[in-house]
C-alpha cells in the first residue's frame, strides 16, 4: 500500500498527516501531529514569523506522524505541502534575512528561532506600498480585482527596499504579479515593465535571479525529491517525492471543488458550478472558470493558481477564525475562562449546555446575532455607493 505525508503550514500551527491509499483508490487518514508557531505582533499591523521555527514544527509534526502510524520510511511514496502565502526573506544560501525593524542584526540573530524573517500575510505595514502600486494602473492589476492588496507580496518587497535597504531584497500569479495573462501553461513570466514602474527594477538583476525563475505548476514533482539533509531531519529516504507546494485556502479548494482532478469531465456537477468556503484565520470564497473573470473588487482571474489550465477567482475575510480569538480575547470573561483550563474545551462546554437549557441546537443560539467581520482588512467587492 502507498503512503503520503500531507504537511500544512497555517497560521498559527503546523500540522501533518499521513494518509494510505487503499484499493479502489480510497484514502485512509491514519495519524496527525499539529505544533503551536509563534506569531510576533510587536506593534500594529506587524505580524511577523520564523522560518526556522516553522522548519522545526515541520520536522516535530512529520516525525510524530511517522512514528504514530507505524510505516517504514520506505512506505512513504511522496510528500505535499501547502502554506500561508507570506514573504519569506533567505539569502543567496537560503540562511534566514531578519527583517523586523526591531530586530535588525541579522548577524546575532540568524543562528536563532526568533529570527523573524517572514513578513505575515495579514501584515499591513506595506499600506502606502500597496497605493503607490496602485496608482501606476499597470495592466497586470487586472489580475488582481483592479487593485493589488497590501496582503500582496510586491507591497512588502516594496516596503523592505524602502525601510531595511541592507536586509532586502532576498505562489507567484496570485500574489507576486507574476505574469500568466496569455492563459498559456507554457507562456508565462515575470514583466520587467511592471517590476520597473512600481520601483523594483533591481529584481530583474541576472534574470530575476533574487526572485527564481524556475515555476512548476501545483502537485508536480520538485526536482530530485528531498534532499539528503532534509530527509535526516525528517526521518525519511533522500529522493522521496516532493510536490510543487500551494497556498492552503488553494490546497482545500481542490478538496472541495475537485471529485476527479484526472478527469474534470466526470463530476455530476460541473467544477465551474461550485463554490468553494475555506475558513481558517481567514476566510476564502473561491471558483474557477475555463475563461477569466473580471470582477472588481475580487482577486484574480489568476490563471492555473488552483486547478492547471483553469481560471481562479478568490474573495473572502481577511479575519475570521482570528476574529473569534479577538472577539473572545477582549471579552471581560476571557481571563476567568483561562483560569479554568483550556479556554475553547471550556467555552464548547458551556455553548452545549446552554443549547440544552434553551431546548435549541447550538447554531440557534446566535440565529439574531450578526457579527460585522471587517476588523483587519476585505477581499470581497465594496459596495458602490450613489
Amino acid at each position: 500500500m502507498s503512503h503520503y505525508v500531507g504537511v500544512d503550514v497555517g497560521t498559527g500551527s503546523v500540522r501533518a498527516a499521513v494518509l494510505k491509499k487503499e484499493e479502489g483508490g480510497l484514502v485512509k487518514l491514519l495519524s496527525t501531529s499539529v505544533k503551536a508557531i509563534t506569531i510576533y505582533n510587536d506593534c500594529a499591523n506587524n505580524f511577523e514569523q520564523s522560518s526556522q521555527e516553522i522548519w522545526a514544527a515541520v520536522v516535530s509534526t512529520i516525525t510524530q506522524v511517522i512514528k504514530t502510524s507505524s510505516i517504514s520510511p520506505h512506505d512513504v511514496k511522496g510528500i505535499g505541502f501547502d502554506a500561508t502565502c507570506s514573504l519569506v526573506a533567505l539569502n543567496k544560501n537560503f540562511d534566514p534575512i531578519c527583517i523586523s525593524p526591531l530586530h535588525k542584526d541579522k548577524n546575532k540573530k540568524a543562528e536563532r528561532e526568533d529570527c523573524r524573517n517572514i513578513i505575515m500575510w495579514m501584515d499591513h505595514r506595506a499600506t502606502q506600498e500597496a497605493e503607490l502600486i496602485n496608482q501606476t494602473n499597470h495592466s497586470l492589476l487586472q489580475f488582481v480585482g483592479g487593485a493589488i492588496s497590501v496582503e500582496m507580496e510586491m507591497p512588502k518587497v516594496l516596503w523592505l527596499k524602502k525601510n531595511l535597504p541592507e536586509q532586502s531584497l532576498c505562489s507567484l500569479v496570485c500574489k507576486w504579479a507574476y505574469d500568466a495573462s496569455k492563459g498559456s501553461l507554457t507562456d508565462h513570466h515575470w514583466n520587467d515593465e511592471f517590476l520597473t514602474q512600481i520601483g523594483l527594477a533591481d529584481l530583474i538583476t541576472d534574470n530575476h535571479a533574487k526572485l527564481g525563475e524556475e515555476v512548476e505548476a501545483p502537485g508536480e514533482a520538485v526536482g530530485n525529491g528531498l534532499s539528503v539533509s532534509a530527509a535526516e531531519e525528517l526521518g525519511l529516504l533522500p529522493g522521496t517525492p516532493v510536490g510543487t507546494s500551494l497556498i492552503d485556502a488553494h490546497a482545500g479548494g481542490i478538496g472541495m471543488l475537485i471529485c476527479r482532478p484526472k478527469d474534470l469531465s466526470s463530476c455530476s456537477v460541473s467544477v465551474e458550478n461550485k463554490l468553494g468556503l475555506i475558513c481558517g484565520t481567514s476566510s476564502c470564497h473561491m471558483a474557477v472558470s475555463k475563461h477569466p473573470a473580471y470582477i472588481p473588487g475580487v482577486w484574480g482571474p489568476y490563471f492555473s493558481a488552483m486547478v492547471p489550465g483553469m481560471w481562479l477567482n478568490e474573495g473572502g475575510q481577511s479575519a475570521t477564525g482570528k476574529l473569534i480569538d479577538h472577539i473572545l480575547e477582549t471579552h471581560p470573561a476571557y481571563f476567568t475562562l483561562k483560569e479554568c483550563g483550556e479556554s475553547f474545551s471550556t467555552l464548547s462546554t458551556l455553548i452545549e449546555q446552554l443549547a440544552i437549557a434553551k431546548g435549541v441546537a447550538e447554531y440557534q443560539l446566535t440565529k439574531d446575532l450578526h457579527v460585522y467581520p471587517d476588523f483587519h482588512g476585505n477581499r470581497s467587492p465594496w459596495p458602490t455607493l450613489t
